[in-house]
C-alpha cells in the first residue's frame, strides 16, 4: 500500500474514531427524555443541546494528529533527510562488516580445509565465502553512493 495512501486511510479512521467517541459523550450527557420538559406546540422540532468538550481521548487523538502532520511535513520539507541517509549509509557499513566477517571465516575455513583434504566441501566454504564477499562490498558501496562528497 502507498504510503500517501496508509496515511490518508489512518487519518479517515481517526476522523470517524474521534466522532464516534463525541457522539458517544454526547448522548451520554444529554438529558433522557423521560426527565426532559414537554416541548412547546409552536417550538423547533429539534432539541435544545448544550456545547460539550470533547473527552480527553479525543483531544490526545487530535494533538497526536497533529505531530504526526508536523513530523510529515518536516520530512517533506527537507529537514530530516540528511539524517535519513547518513543512519542509512552507516547501517549500511555496519551490514558490510558483518558480511565480510562471515566471509573471512569461511575463507579461513576453506583454507583450512583445502591443506588437509578438500573435495567437494571445500568449494562449498569457497562459495560461502564468495558470496559473503560480494554482500560486504556491495554494502560499502551502496553506502558510499549514500554519502555525500
Amino acid at each position: 500500500m502507498d504510503r500517501v495512501r496508509l496515511g490518508r486511510v489512518l487519518g479517515r479512521g481517526a476522523r470517524m474514531a474521534a466522532r464516534t467517541v463525541y457522539e458517544a459523550v454526547d448522548a451520554a450527557t444529554a438529558a433522557s427524555p423521560q426527565n426532559a420538559p414537554s416541548r412547546p406546540a409552536g417550538g423547533s422540532a429539534r432539541p435544545v443541546t448544550r456545547p460539550v468538550s470533547p473527552a480527553p481521548a479525543v483531544a490526545r487523538t487530535v494533538r497526536a494528529a497533529g505531530r504526526v502532520q508536523g513530523s510529515a511535513r518536516a520530512a517533506r520539507s527537507g529537514v530530516l533527510t540528511p539524517v535519513k541517509r547518513a543512519s542509512r549509509a552507516v547501517s549500511l557499513e555496519i551490514a558490510g562488516s558483518f558480511f565480510g566477517l562471515f566471509a573471512l571465516s569461511f575463507a579461513v575455513a576453506a583454507w583450512r580445509f583445502h591443506a588437509s583434504a578438500g573435495g567437494q566441501r571445500l568449494w562449498v566454504y569457497v562459495a560461502f565465502a564468495a558470496m559473503f564477499t560480494y554482500f560486504a562490498c556491495s554494502s560499502f558501496v551502496r553506502a558510499r553512493r549514500l554519502t555525500p562528497r
